[in-house]
């Protein structure tokens, strides 16, 4: 059973009035609408992204039965939808079913222990008595890791947050330098920082985004990155995927230093 972050203030929130109104609908009807957009995403754009859905679908999402584009249109003024430079993205959606995405990581990967334990076990001939003992002496060692060391190398289960804030501004010289990192943007980047334990990795990471010409404004818009931008999931994934990387180096991909590189080779 999958569930949402729901705030108690979320009826009488001025995004929902102000939607309510260009729409001349109750407040309370569209606060039903937007609850069940969001279960909508939960199957059918788990990431918050809405990239190449149509406003027919979101809108039936929502179960809103009037005019698709004009609802749509409303959702983004409001600023219930964000127009970004890949399309548009459910705001706040890490912070709405952040839970629940990090509930169905473990989940998976705690399936995926036990098909192996299994396999194990068969293969070994091991009695499932002694296959636990030595699965809870492991759990024990994990619990006992600590961050990664000085020079960037291992890995680790707490979040660095003050290494990373500083390895940001000292990489990332032509982004706005980051003063703090606390409430969503701190649930964010643990969250993130579970999927890749290694400070070799973040700095190869930024390295990366400093070198996108488009990432840091050139493009059509002016748009650029921000910090809390390039923590969203779905962003990151482009950015390690070059989707954003400058053309005219190796490959179409910025020219960086090996330590920039090394952190996405595998």
């Amino acid at each position: 059973m999958a569930w949402l972050k729901i705030d108690q203030t979320l009826r009488d929130h001025h995004k929902i009035c102000d939607a309510a109104d260009d729409l001349k609908l109750d407040p309370a009807h569209m606060t039903g609408m937007m609850v069940l957009l969001w279960l909508w995403a939960i199957d059918n754009a788990p990431t918050g992204s809405l990239a190449g859905i149509s406003a027919g679908s979101i809108a039936r999402g929502a179960q809103y039965t009037g005019d698709a584009e004009a609802f749509v249109e409303v959702l983004k003024r409001r600023n219930l939808l964000d127009d970004g430079p890949d399309g548009l993205q459910i705001h706040d959606w890490e912070e709405t079913a952040g839970t629940l995405i990090e509930k169905r990581k473990k989940d998976a990967a705690r399936k995926a222990a036990e098909r192996e334990a299994k396999k194990a076990e068969a293969s070994a001939g091991r009695p499932e008595d002694a296959l636990g003992k030595s699965a809870t002496k492991s759990k024990s060692r994990e619990r006992v890791r600590v961050d990664p060391s000085p020079d960037g190398e291992g890995e680790g289960t707490a979040v660095p947050y003050e290494r990373i804030r500083l390895l940001w501004n000292d990489t990332c010289t032509s982004f706005p330098k980051v003063q703090g990192i606390a409430g969503k943007r701190k649930t964010a980047l643990s969250a993130r920082w579970k999927d890749r334990p290694d400070f070799g990795w973040w700095t190869a990471y930024f390295g990366r985004i400093e070198a996108s010409d488009f990432l840091k404004g050139k493009n059509d818009r002016g748009w650029r990155a921000t910090f809390d931008w390039i923590l969203n999931e779905a962003n990151m994934n482009k950015i390690i995927e070059g989707n954003y990387d400058t053309e005219g180096g190796d490959d179409n991909g910025p020219q960086q230093p090996e330590q920039y590189t090394r952190g996405f080779k595998d």
